[in-house]
């Protein structure tokens, strides 16, 4: 059987960056790939700025970003995998499902009634968005 699943993307994150905190010789920037760190380095914490990088392999699209925790945060970087959009886990996306509907059940009542069909269309939409995502999962 062919494997069709696409080439790893190879992304390399380039940085100018310094920090100073006192009573420091080194901190440590990380790069975060979809939440969680996956790679290192020691950034002398004298003020200079200092040109440092880092390499990951995306095999599917996700998001990146460089920290010192808990110091500093870049934005995202978004990278795209075989024109295939970023997803978080089925099981994210489980607990975006029951959030919606905890929150349905909380406030339904507090809608006014010329509020309800609104208020319902945009909950069911929700629920087939969370709903859709999980199918997409599986």
């Amino acid at each position: 059987m062919e494997n069709l699943s696409p080439p790893p993307k190879q992304v390399t994150f380039n940085a100018d960056g310094a920090a100073r905190i006192e009573g420091l010789g080194y901190v440590l920037a990380e790069l975060v790939v979809n939440g969680y760190p996956v790679a290192s380095r020691s950034l002398r914490s004298d003020a200079a700025i200092h040109d440092f990088s880092f390499k990951h392999t995306f095999k599917k699209s996700g998001w990146a970003a460089i920290r010192v925790f808990p110091n500093a945060h870049t934005n995202p970087i978004y990278v795209v995998v075989d024109d295939k959009p970023i997803r978080g886990t089925v099981d994210r996306a489980r607990w975006c499902l029951a959030g919606v509907e905890q929150c349905w059940k909380s406030k339904q009542k507090t809608y006014a009634a010329d509020e309800q069909a609104d208020a319902k269309a945009a909950y069911d939409n929700a629920r087939k968005v969370y709903s859709q995502l999980i199918n997409e999962a599986k």
